[in-house]
């Protein structure tokens, strides 16, 4: 069913420009009626398109001014031709035409705002729209009674249409009450219009000043901005005066006490006023910044409205007024202005209310939005602390309306916006949820307060409503298909047409927007058999509670746990089975077979959990014996608890071995094996998914987390030159099977809340999970090729453990082997080592970690310049950081400024990681000056961590030449260590001697005595390493030395 919107549109802005071009809007001059074809032209366009899509609000606007027009012009054409000349009428019967045809007209008008109200509810300039219509309406319904009171004609037939007009004023004002805050001044003003015509016909003074205390009671509470809060109290003092005018001529005997009386009223009535506005104008600074930020957005997107120029009405009553007061003043206030609308729907090139809000104005009311609720959960959460400011105090009053009201509104700007819809109806969920919950724990007594009754069968129509108009206005969205299937089984509390459901897939498939996306639909009728089958377990369900009132389920508790009749349904596509659409083509092959997996994987699960237990309980309900098989279940359950508290902690496939013949079998008893209890009827289907998940749950509170190093006393093998994995599966990876049929498990037969906790819980056990190493371990034998031994150490520590463990071995016996279990047992063999970096690069015999941005490019021509490396790779892998050919270097003169030859090789470093994926698919296939290059990956980057020239060196001969300077410092240092500059002169009693050539130098040694040539094998006396930088050793050349004397000698010769 296709159709272009925008050519619908334009259609229908043409005939309307037609229809109304021949009108005269001067006031002199006399009206020219409108073109009836034309309009009867536009409301078919309009009907046409309410037939694909919905229409926003000023299309809804137009249409009902069609309407009404085209009506009016029918109804006096009908009057005209039956009632022959104008002039031999009677001239009041001619003006009672005249009103029951605009009566007739608006009727129908407002019959079709009313279904626009239902559609968007938060549009503030509609309810205004609607509001002076209904006044327009009201006023020509009171004329009416007036003319047949003043004929005599029908006096019981006016009077009922009256009361009736009055009701459906009094609650669209109601309805209407929460609106924004340029617009509440006019709503009010024509609330207290409505409340003077009405109360003073029964001459109750008490009934007037009690509405218009209520109704500025409401007033002051409501938040405004804009300066209306200020302005608030002119307004009062203007209607109160207006009011009392007409209480007094009403009541005119006891004029001087009630005006007394009157007074004390007002008073009291300010001093409330007063404090509920100071309140106000805090909530309403509070507010104005999202207030702001709304205006602000749509402006930017030109669709806000100017509201401004709706205020000359209320400006235009005030001047009417004079000092004759009387009733039929009021009853001409409450006519429409149609001057000041028809700026607004005769407009063509208006961009607001046009469904035109994007991104930009759905953040600011979603900011908006979720402040708000931010504040209102605060109000139950447990301990928390309850702030006493205005907003929270508004926020406790008024619940969760305020919030709603945000979203309505926002849903009249942005409708055909996808997130806003999910955002919205994620709320309302989690409301209906919350007072669902809250009922339940009440009891049984407090279920029976009415209040809380209407409170969630309010949002329940809510619910059902708003997931309803989020489908029209974006039917290109699968999810919320889903989501609104997924609502109908929530709030369906006795039972779940499947016709509902199928309904939905069939609007799905009619609109055709999602006809081309094969996954999508098949989604969707997965989800649309997950609810049925669902709402079947939860009746089942139902149906085992009333058996076990009456004793059939030995008093078995099957309430408040998963699958009751608050059950919230589960919005995952679950593996499900559905026929194939007659509306598709022909899948191809490979997808047929994937489809049939889904749906055979489907079917088992199904079989094993819910049709099996299904019969089995028929079985046992029809009175078949099978008490061996019970028997038998008992023992097997015996052998499983047992398997599973002995291991500390369990291994994963002992858990996955148990939950699998439980599933798998059709069991007679399940449960505690002390319980006697036996579920006797199909009530034992939810019985056993409660206690399977029970099971889960066990399981994965046994179980460590993955990631954790495997002990020898997880170890079942045999010998210990056999690995345990011939044995035993690995850990981690059995570990992630039972994640893994968890998650399955929930998805298929489980909550949105069960389903979440699942994910929390696997998320835990599985962070720190490495399938590499997982896979390092499975079915590698402890050989040398797989692993090496450690050194013996001489630490007495080990040695002392090693041998307490042997002795305990030893001597203990039984008593040994229950505190080996205890005792942390060391193991010789390396476990491999986790490292972040999964690919590797080897150099020689080392493996380093690749680089992850740099890929290593050999084979390149030597006049291949940097740049060609960049034209080459840019636009096949993307942004480039640097790029660097591999050079030789040049030593000397002007090294660093000129460049060496290129040695082939050259490094490229990407922004992005998957550049070097792309890059690495290249290899032997990438041409850079005529040659094919090799690509691989790099365990360096490209650019180095200080640019080249910029390293630390020494310009004395530790830079360039620094290894010729560390071998003479080595040598030096040699000869500096072997010599012995000590003399011992009361030991010894040698002597040092020097002659006067100093060619040689002889020192006695310590140990020996023995004379040591000190000079170096390579060296001679005169080369200047053999130098000592000393006084000793300083010989001047010129100056003729002196001989030295030694003090032994001198000793001698005393």
């Amino acid at each position: 069913m296709s159709y272009n919107y925008d050519q619908c549109v334009s259609s229908i802005q043409a005939h309307r420009l037609k229809a109304y071009a021949n009108t005269n809007e001067s006031p002199d001059a006399a009206p020219n009626s409108p073109d009836l074809d034309a309009l009867q032209q536009s409301m078919d366009g309009f009907a046409n398109l309410s037939k694909h899509c919905p229409m926003t609000p000023l299309l809804w606007m137009q249409y009902a001014k069609d309407t009404e027009v085209l009506m009016h012009g029918l109804y006096l054409l009908d009057s005209s031709s039956t009632g022959g000349g104008g002039e031999s009428k009677d001239n009041d019967l001619h003006q009672l035409q005249l009103i029951q045809a605009k009566k007739e007209a608006l009727e129908s008008s407002t019959g079709i705002l009313e279904l626009a109200l239902a559609e968007f509810p938060g549009c503030s300039l509609l309810h205004l729209y609607y509001l002076e219509s209904l006044g327009e309406y009201f006023y020509q319904t009171e004329n009416e009674a007036l003319h047949h009171l003043i004929r005599s004609e029908s006096e019981g037939g006016g009077g009922s249409d009256t009361q009736t007009s009055r009701n459906k004023l009094s609650q669209a004002f109601e309805d209407a009450w929460e609106n924004v805050a340029c617009l509440s001044c006019e709503v009010r003003e024509l609330s207290t219009h409505k409340g003077n015509t009405m109360d003073v016909e029964v001459d109750d003074v008490s009934s007037t000043i009690q509405h218009l205390s209520l109704l500025f009671a409401k007033w002051s509470k409501t938040p405004m901005g804009g300066g209306w809060n200020d302005e608030m109290m002119e307004d009062f003092n203007w209607i109160w005066d207006e009011a009392l005018s007409i209480v007094n001529e009403v009541n005119g005997e006891n004029r001087a006490r009630q005006i007394e009386w009157l007074k004390q009223q007002k008073a009291a009535l300010l001093e409330t006023l007063d404090s509920n506005r100071r309140n106000t104008s805090s909530l309403a600074n509070v507010l104005s910044a999202y207030e702001n930020d709304i205006d602000v957005a749509m402006s930017n997107e030109g669709i806000f409205f100017p509201y401004a120029s709706l205020q000359k009405r209320y400006e235009e009553l005030k001047t009417k007024t004079d000092n004759s007061h009387h009733l039929g003043k009021y009853l001409e206030m409450m006519k429409r202005v149609d001057s000041k609308w028809d700026e607004v729907i005769m407009g063509n090139n208006n961009r607001w209310l046009l469904g035109l809000g994007a991104s930009e104005t759905f953040q600011a009311f979603s900011k908006y939005a979720s402040f708000l609720q931010r504040s209102y959960r605060v109000l139950f959460q447990k301990g928390a602390v309850q702030m006493s400011n205005s907003l929270q105090e508004h926020i406790a009053d008024h619940k969760y309306s305020m919030i709603t009201c945000v979203y309505e509104r926002a849903v009249s700007e942005c409708p055909t916006v996808e997130s806003l819809w999910l955002s919205y109806i994620k709320f309302l969920r989690g409301e209906y949820t919350r007072i669902r919950d809250n009922l339940k724990q009440l009891g049984a007594v407090q279920q029976e307060n009415i209040k809380y009754h209407e409170e969630l069968q309010e949002l329940a129509t809510a619910l059902k409503s708003t997931s309803q108009r989020s489908i029209r206005n974006c039917p290109y969205s699968c999810n919320l298909f889903e989501l609104r299937m997924t609502t109908l089984g929530l709030i369906s509390t006795s039972n779940l047409e499947p016709d509902d459901i199928t309904a939905v897939i069939q609007e799905a498939t009619q609109l055709g927007f999602l006809n081309a996306n094969r996954e999508a639909m098949l989604s969707m009728r997965l989800v649309a058999i997950t609810v049925v089958k669902r709402k079947l377990l939860s009746l089942v369900s139902l149906g085992s509670l009333s058996s076990s009132a009456n004793g059939g389920n030995n008093g078995m508790d099957l309430s408040g746990k998963d699958y009751h009749q608050d059950e919230e349904i589960n919005n995952s596509t679950s593996n499900t089975n559905k026929a194939k659409s007659a509306q598709y083509c022909s899948l191809a092959p490979a997808a047929m077979e994937e489809v049939q997996d889904l749906i055979e994987d489907h079917r088992s699960l199904t079989e094993a959990y819910v049709l099996g237990p299904i019969a089995l309980g028929l079985r046992n309900a029809m009175g078949i014996d099978d008490t061996t098989n019970e028997l038998a279940d008992r023992e097997t359950l015996k052998c499983f608890e047992k398997l599973v508290k002995t291991q500390k902690p369990c291994h994963p496939d002992s858990w996955r071995e148990y939950l699998r013949y439980v599933s798998t079998s059709h069991l007679h008893f399940l449960g505690d094996v002390s319980s006697q209890s036996r579920p006797d009827d199909v009530g034992a289907v939810p019985v056993i998914i409660r206690q399977t998940r029970a099971l889960y749950k066990r399981a994965m509170s046994s179980i460590r987390k993955a990631g954790k190093p495997t002990h020898a006393t997880d170890s079942r093998g045999f010998d210990s030159n056999i690995h345990n994995t011939l044995f035993q599966r690995d850990y981690d990876a059995a570990l992630s099977d039972l994640c893994h049929e968890y998650v399955e498990f929930e998805k298929c037969f489980g909550s949105e809340e069960s389903l979440s906790a699942a994910l929390t819980l696997v998320l835990s056990k599985m962070a720190n999970y490495d399938p590499a190493a997982s896979l390092l371990n499975v079915g590698v034998p402890a050989t040398e090729e797989s692993g090496k031994r450690k050194l013996e150490t001489d630490e007495p520590t080990s040695t002392v453990q090693e041998d307490q463990m042997h002795d305990e071995d030893d001597g203990e016996g039984d008593a040994g082997e229950s505190r080996s279990k205890r005792t942390k047992v060391k193991t010789n063999l390396k476990e491999p080592k986790k490292t972040d970096a999964v690919h590797k690069v080897r150099i020689g015999k080392i493996d380093y970690p690749a680089h992850p941005f740099t890929i290593h490019i050999s084979n390149l021509d030597k006049s291949t310049q940097d740049m060609d490396l960049v034209d080459a790779f840019r636009p096949l892998c993307g942004a480039i950081v640097h790029v660097r050919i591999l050079r030789e270097k040049i030593y000397g003169k002007g090294g660093h400024h000129t460049h060496g030859e290129s040695k082939g090789v050259g490094l490229v470093q990407f922004e992005e990681r998957m550049a070097v994926e792309k890059a690495l698919e290249k290899n032997g296939e990438l041409k850079i000056g005529g040659k094919l290059v090799k690509i691989h990956r790099s365990h360096m980057p490209a650019v180095g961590i200080v640019p080249q020239g910029m390293h630390r060196v020494s310009p004395k001969g530790e830079g360039k030449v620094s290894k010729r300077n560390q071998q003479k410092k080595k040598s030096k240092g040699e000869g500096d260590g072997d010599v012995s500059m000590e003399c011992d002169d009361t030991e010894n009693g040698t002597a040092m001697a020097g002659g006067r050539s100093g060619d040689q130098s002889r020192i006695q040694s310590k140990s020996g005595g023995a004379l040591t040539d000190t000079k170096s094998k390579t060296r001679t006396s005169s080369s200047p390493g053999s130098l000592k930088l000393d006084a000793l050793s300083f010989k001047p050349r010129v100056i003729k030395q002196k001989p030295k004397i030694s003090l032994g000698n001198l000793t001698k010769k005393n």
